[in-house]
C-alpha cells in the first residue's frame, strides 16, 4: 500500500497536523513553511473533498484486500472505526437479499 501517492497524501496531513499544532503554539510558520516539498496551499488551506478522496484512497483499497483475503472481520470493523469510514463508503452497498 505504499504507493508514491499514499505516501505524498501521508506527508501532506502530517504536515497539515505540524502546521495547526505550531499555529496553536503561536510559535511562527514561516521557516516550517519554506521547508515544505509541497505546495504551501495544500498545508494552510483547506482541502477539496476530491483532494481529501484522493488522501483516502489507499485505505479503501487496503480495506478492499483486507476483505478479499478473508481477514479477520474485527481487524476491518477496528480500521473502519479507526479511519471514520462506514462499510458502503468503501465496499459499496450491501446486498439485498
Amino acid at each position: 500500500m505504499l504507493t508514491d501517492d499514499a505516501l505524498s497524501w501521508t506527508y501532506v496531513l502530517e504536515s497539515r497536523k505540524e502546521y495547526e499544532q505550531l499555529l496553536g503554539k503561536r510559535f511562527s510558520t514561516d521557516r516550517f513553511l519554506s521547508l515544505l516539498v509541497v505546495s504551501t496551499n495544500l498545508i494552510t488551506e483547506p482541502l477539496t473533498s476530491d483532494q481529501l478522496k484522493a488522501a483516502n484512497a489507499w485505505k479503501l483499497a487496503y480495506l478492499q484486500r483486507l476483505r478479499r483475503e478473508k481477514t479477520d472481520e474485527q481487524y476491518i470493523q477496528a480500521y473502519l472505526k479507526a479511519w471514520k469510514l462506514t462499510e458502503s463508503e468503501v465496499f459499496g452497498p450491501a446486498d439485498v437479499k
